[in-house]
């Protein structure tokens, strides 16, 4: 009996193992064919970093990538790089019928690192005796400008205003506490009176808007004399940059409107005017400064 049992009990065993064998045999053998195999390096990158997309779906013989930013794919293993910030969807299409999708995320990555590292904002051409802005951009608290004539600091600020009193080309250079070495900038300084008389010009146009502001100061039509200027001189943009005495600035719109209300009474004169060209045939002005007495 006891062998009779052992025995009954042995063909249970086995059918169960043969029926697990045989399931499994008939599950790889199907499913396959219904299910997309494919991977992703990274889901998580910044922008300009590359990811591999690869697919290893069974009897697979045709594939679409279409990455959610316009462009796509029919490769079956293809690296890709987005080039903006975002969340995207990327869909795999494979043998025209199966479907999987991934999530994408793209971080601004290096741009935020460029976005941070220290550059120079200035103009590269400029006349003896113009007053010229120099700003600096970037995460940096320290700033040590040298201009390129003394060899020493001679400005501290983000922003600076220099005058240059002889033609030349002249290198400028910043520190901060993040820069190892100094960002450098080129500048060349042209004479003052040229063949095509663009300085006399210049003096003309900042004799002209020194006028007008005079003007709105002393309670003349700001109408008149705002939109002449907004005009004739700055496109009519009203949010063109005044600098005050080299340390204050305005949008032109609210500046001239602060000139009327406060100006006459504080007996404001405006002293001097120079502008900085964004076009010089052209005679546009990206930046007016000015120089006011307060009293």
């Amino acid at each position: 009996m006891k062998n009779k049992y052992n025995t009954f009990v042995f063909w249970i065993v086995f059918g169960v193992i043969a029926t697990m064998v045989l399931f499994i045999f008939i599950l790889r053998s199907f499913a396959p064919q219904n299910i997309i195999d494919a991977e992703v390096s990274k889901t998580i990158v910044d922008s300009g970093e590359t990811i591999m997309f690869s697919d290893s779906t069974y009897n697979a013989q045709e594939w679409l990538w279409e990455f959610g930013d316009g462009n796509s794919s029919t490769r079956q293993q293809v690296s890709y790089m987005f080039q903006n910030p975002g969340r995207y969807k990327v869909r795999l299409t494979v043998n025209k019928k199966m479907e999987s999708y991934f999530f994408i995320t793209v971080n601004s990555g290096f741009q935020e690192m460029k976005d941070q590292m220290i550059s120079i904002h200035a103009p590269d051409v400029a006349f003896e005796g113009e007053l010229i802005l120099f700003e600096g951009f970037g995460d940096a608290e320290q700033w040590r400008w040298e201009f390129g004539k003394s060899g020493m600091v001679d400005a501290r600020s983000r922003s600076a205003v220099y005058v240059y009193s002889e033609p030349g080309i002249y290198e400028v250079m910043i520190n901060t506490e993040k820069t190892k070495y100094p960002v450098r900038h080129q500048i060349e300084i042209l004479p003052k009176y040229h063949e095509d008389d663009t300085s006399d010009v210049l003096a003309g146009i900042c004799r002209e808007i020194k006028e007008k502001l005079q003007n709105i100061v002393d309670g003349k039509s700001f109408n008149i004399n705002y939109n002449y200027i907004l005009h004739e001189y700055l496109d009519n943009n009203p949010d063109k940059i005044v600098i005050v005495n080299n340390e204050r600035y305005n949008d032109f719109y609210s500046y001239c409107q602060g000139l009327r209300i406060v100006g006459r009474n504080n007996n404001t004169i405006i002293e001097k005017v120079s502008v900085e060209l964004s076009d010089k045939e052209e005679k546009k002005i990206s930046k007016i400064f000015v120089f006011q007495l307060d009293s």
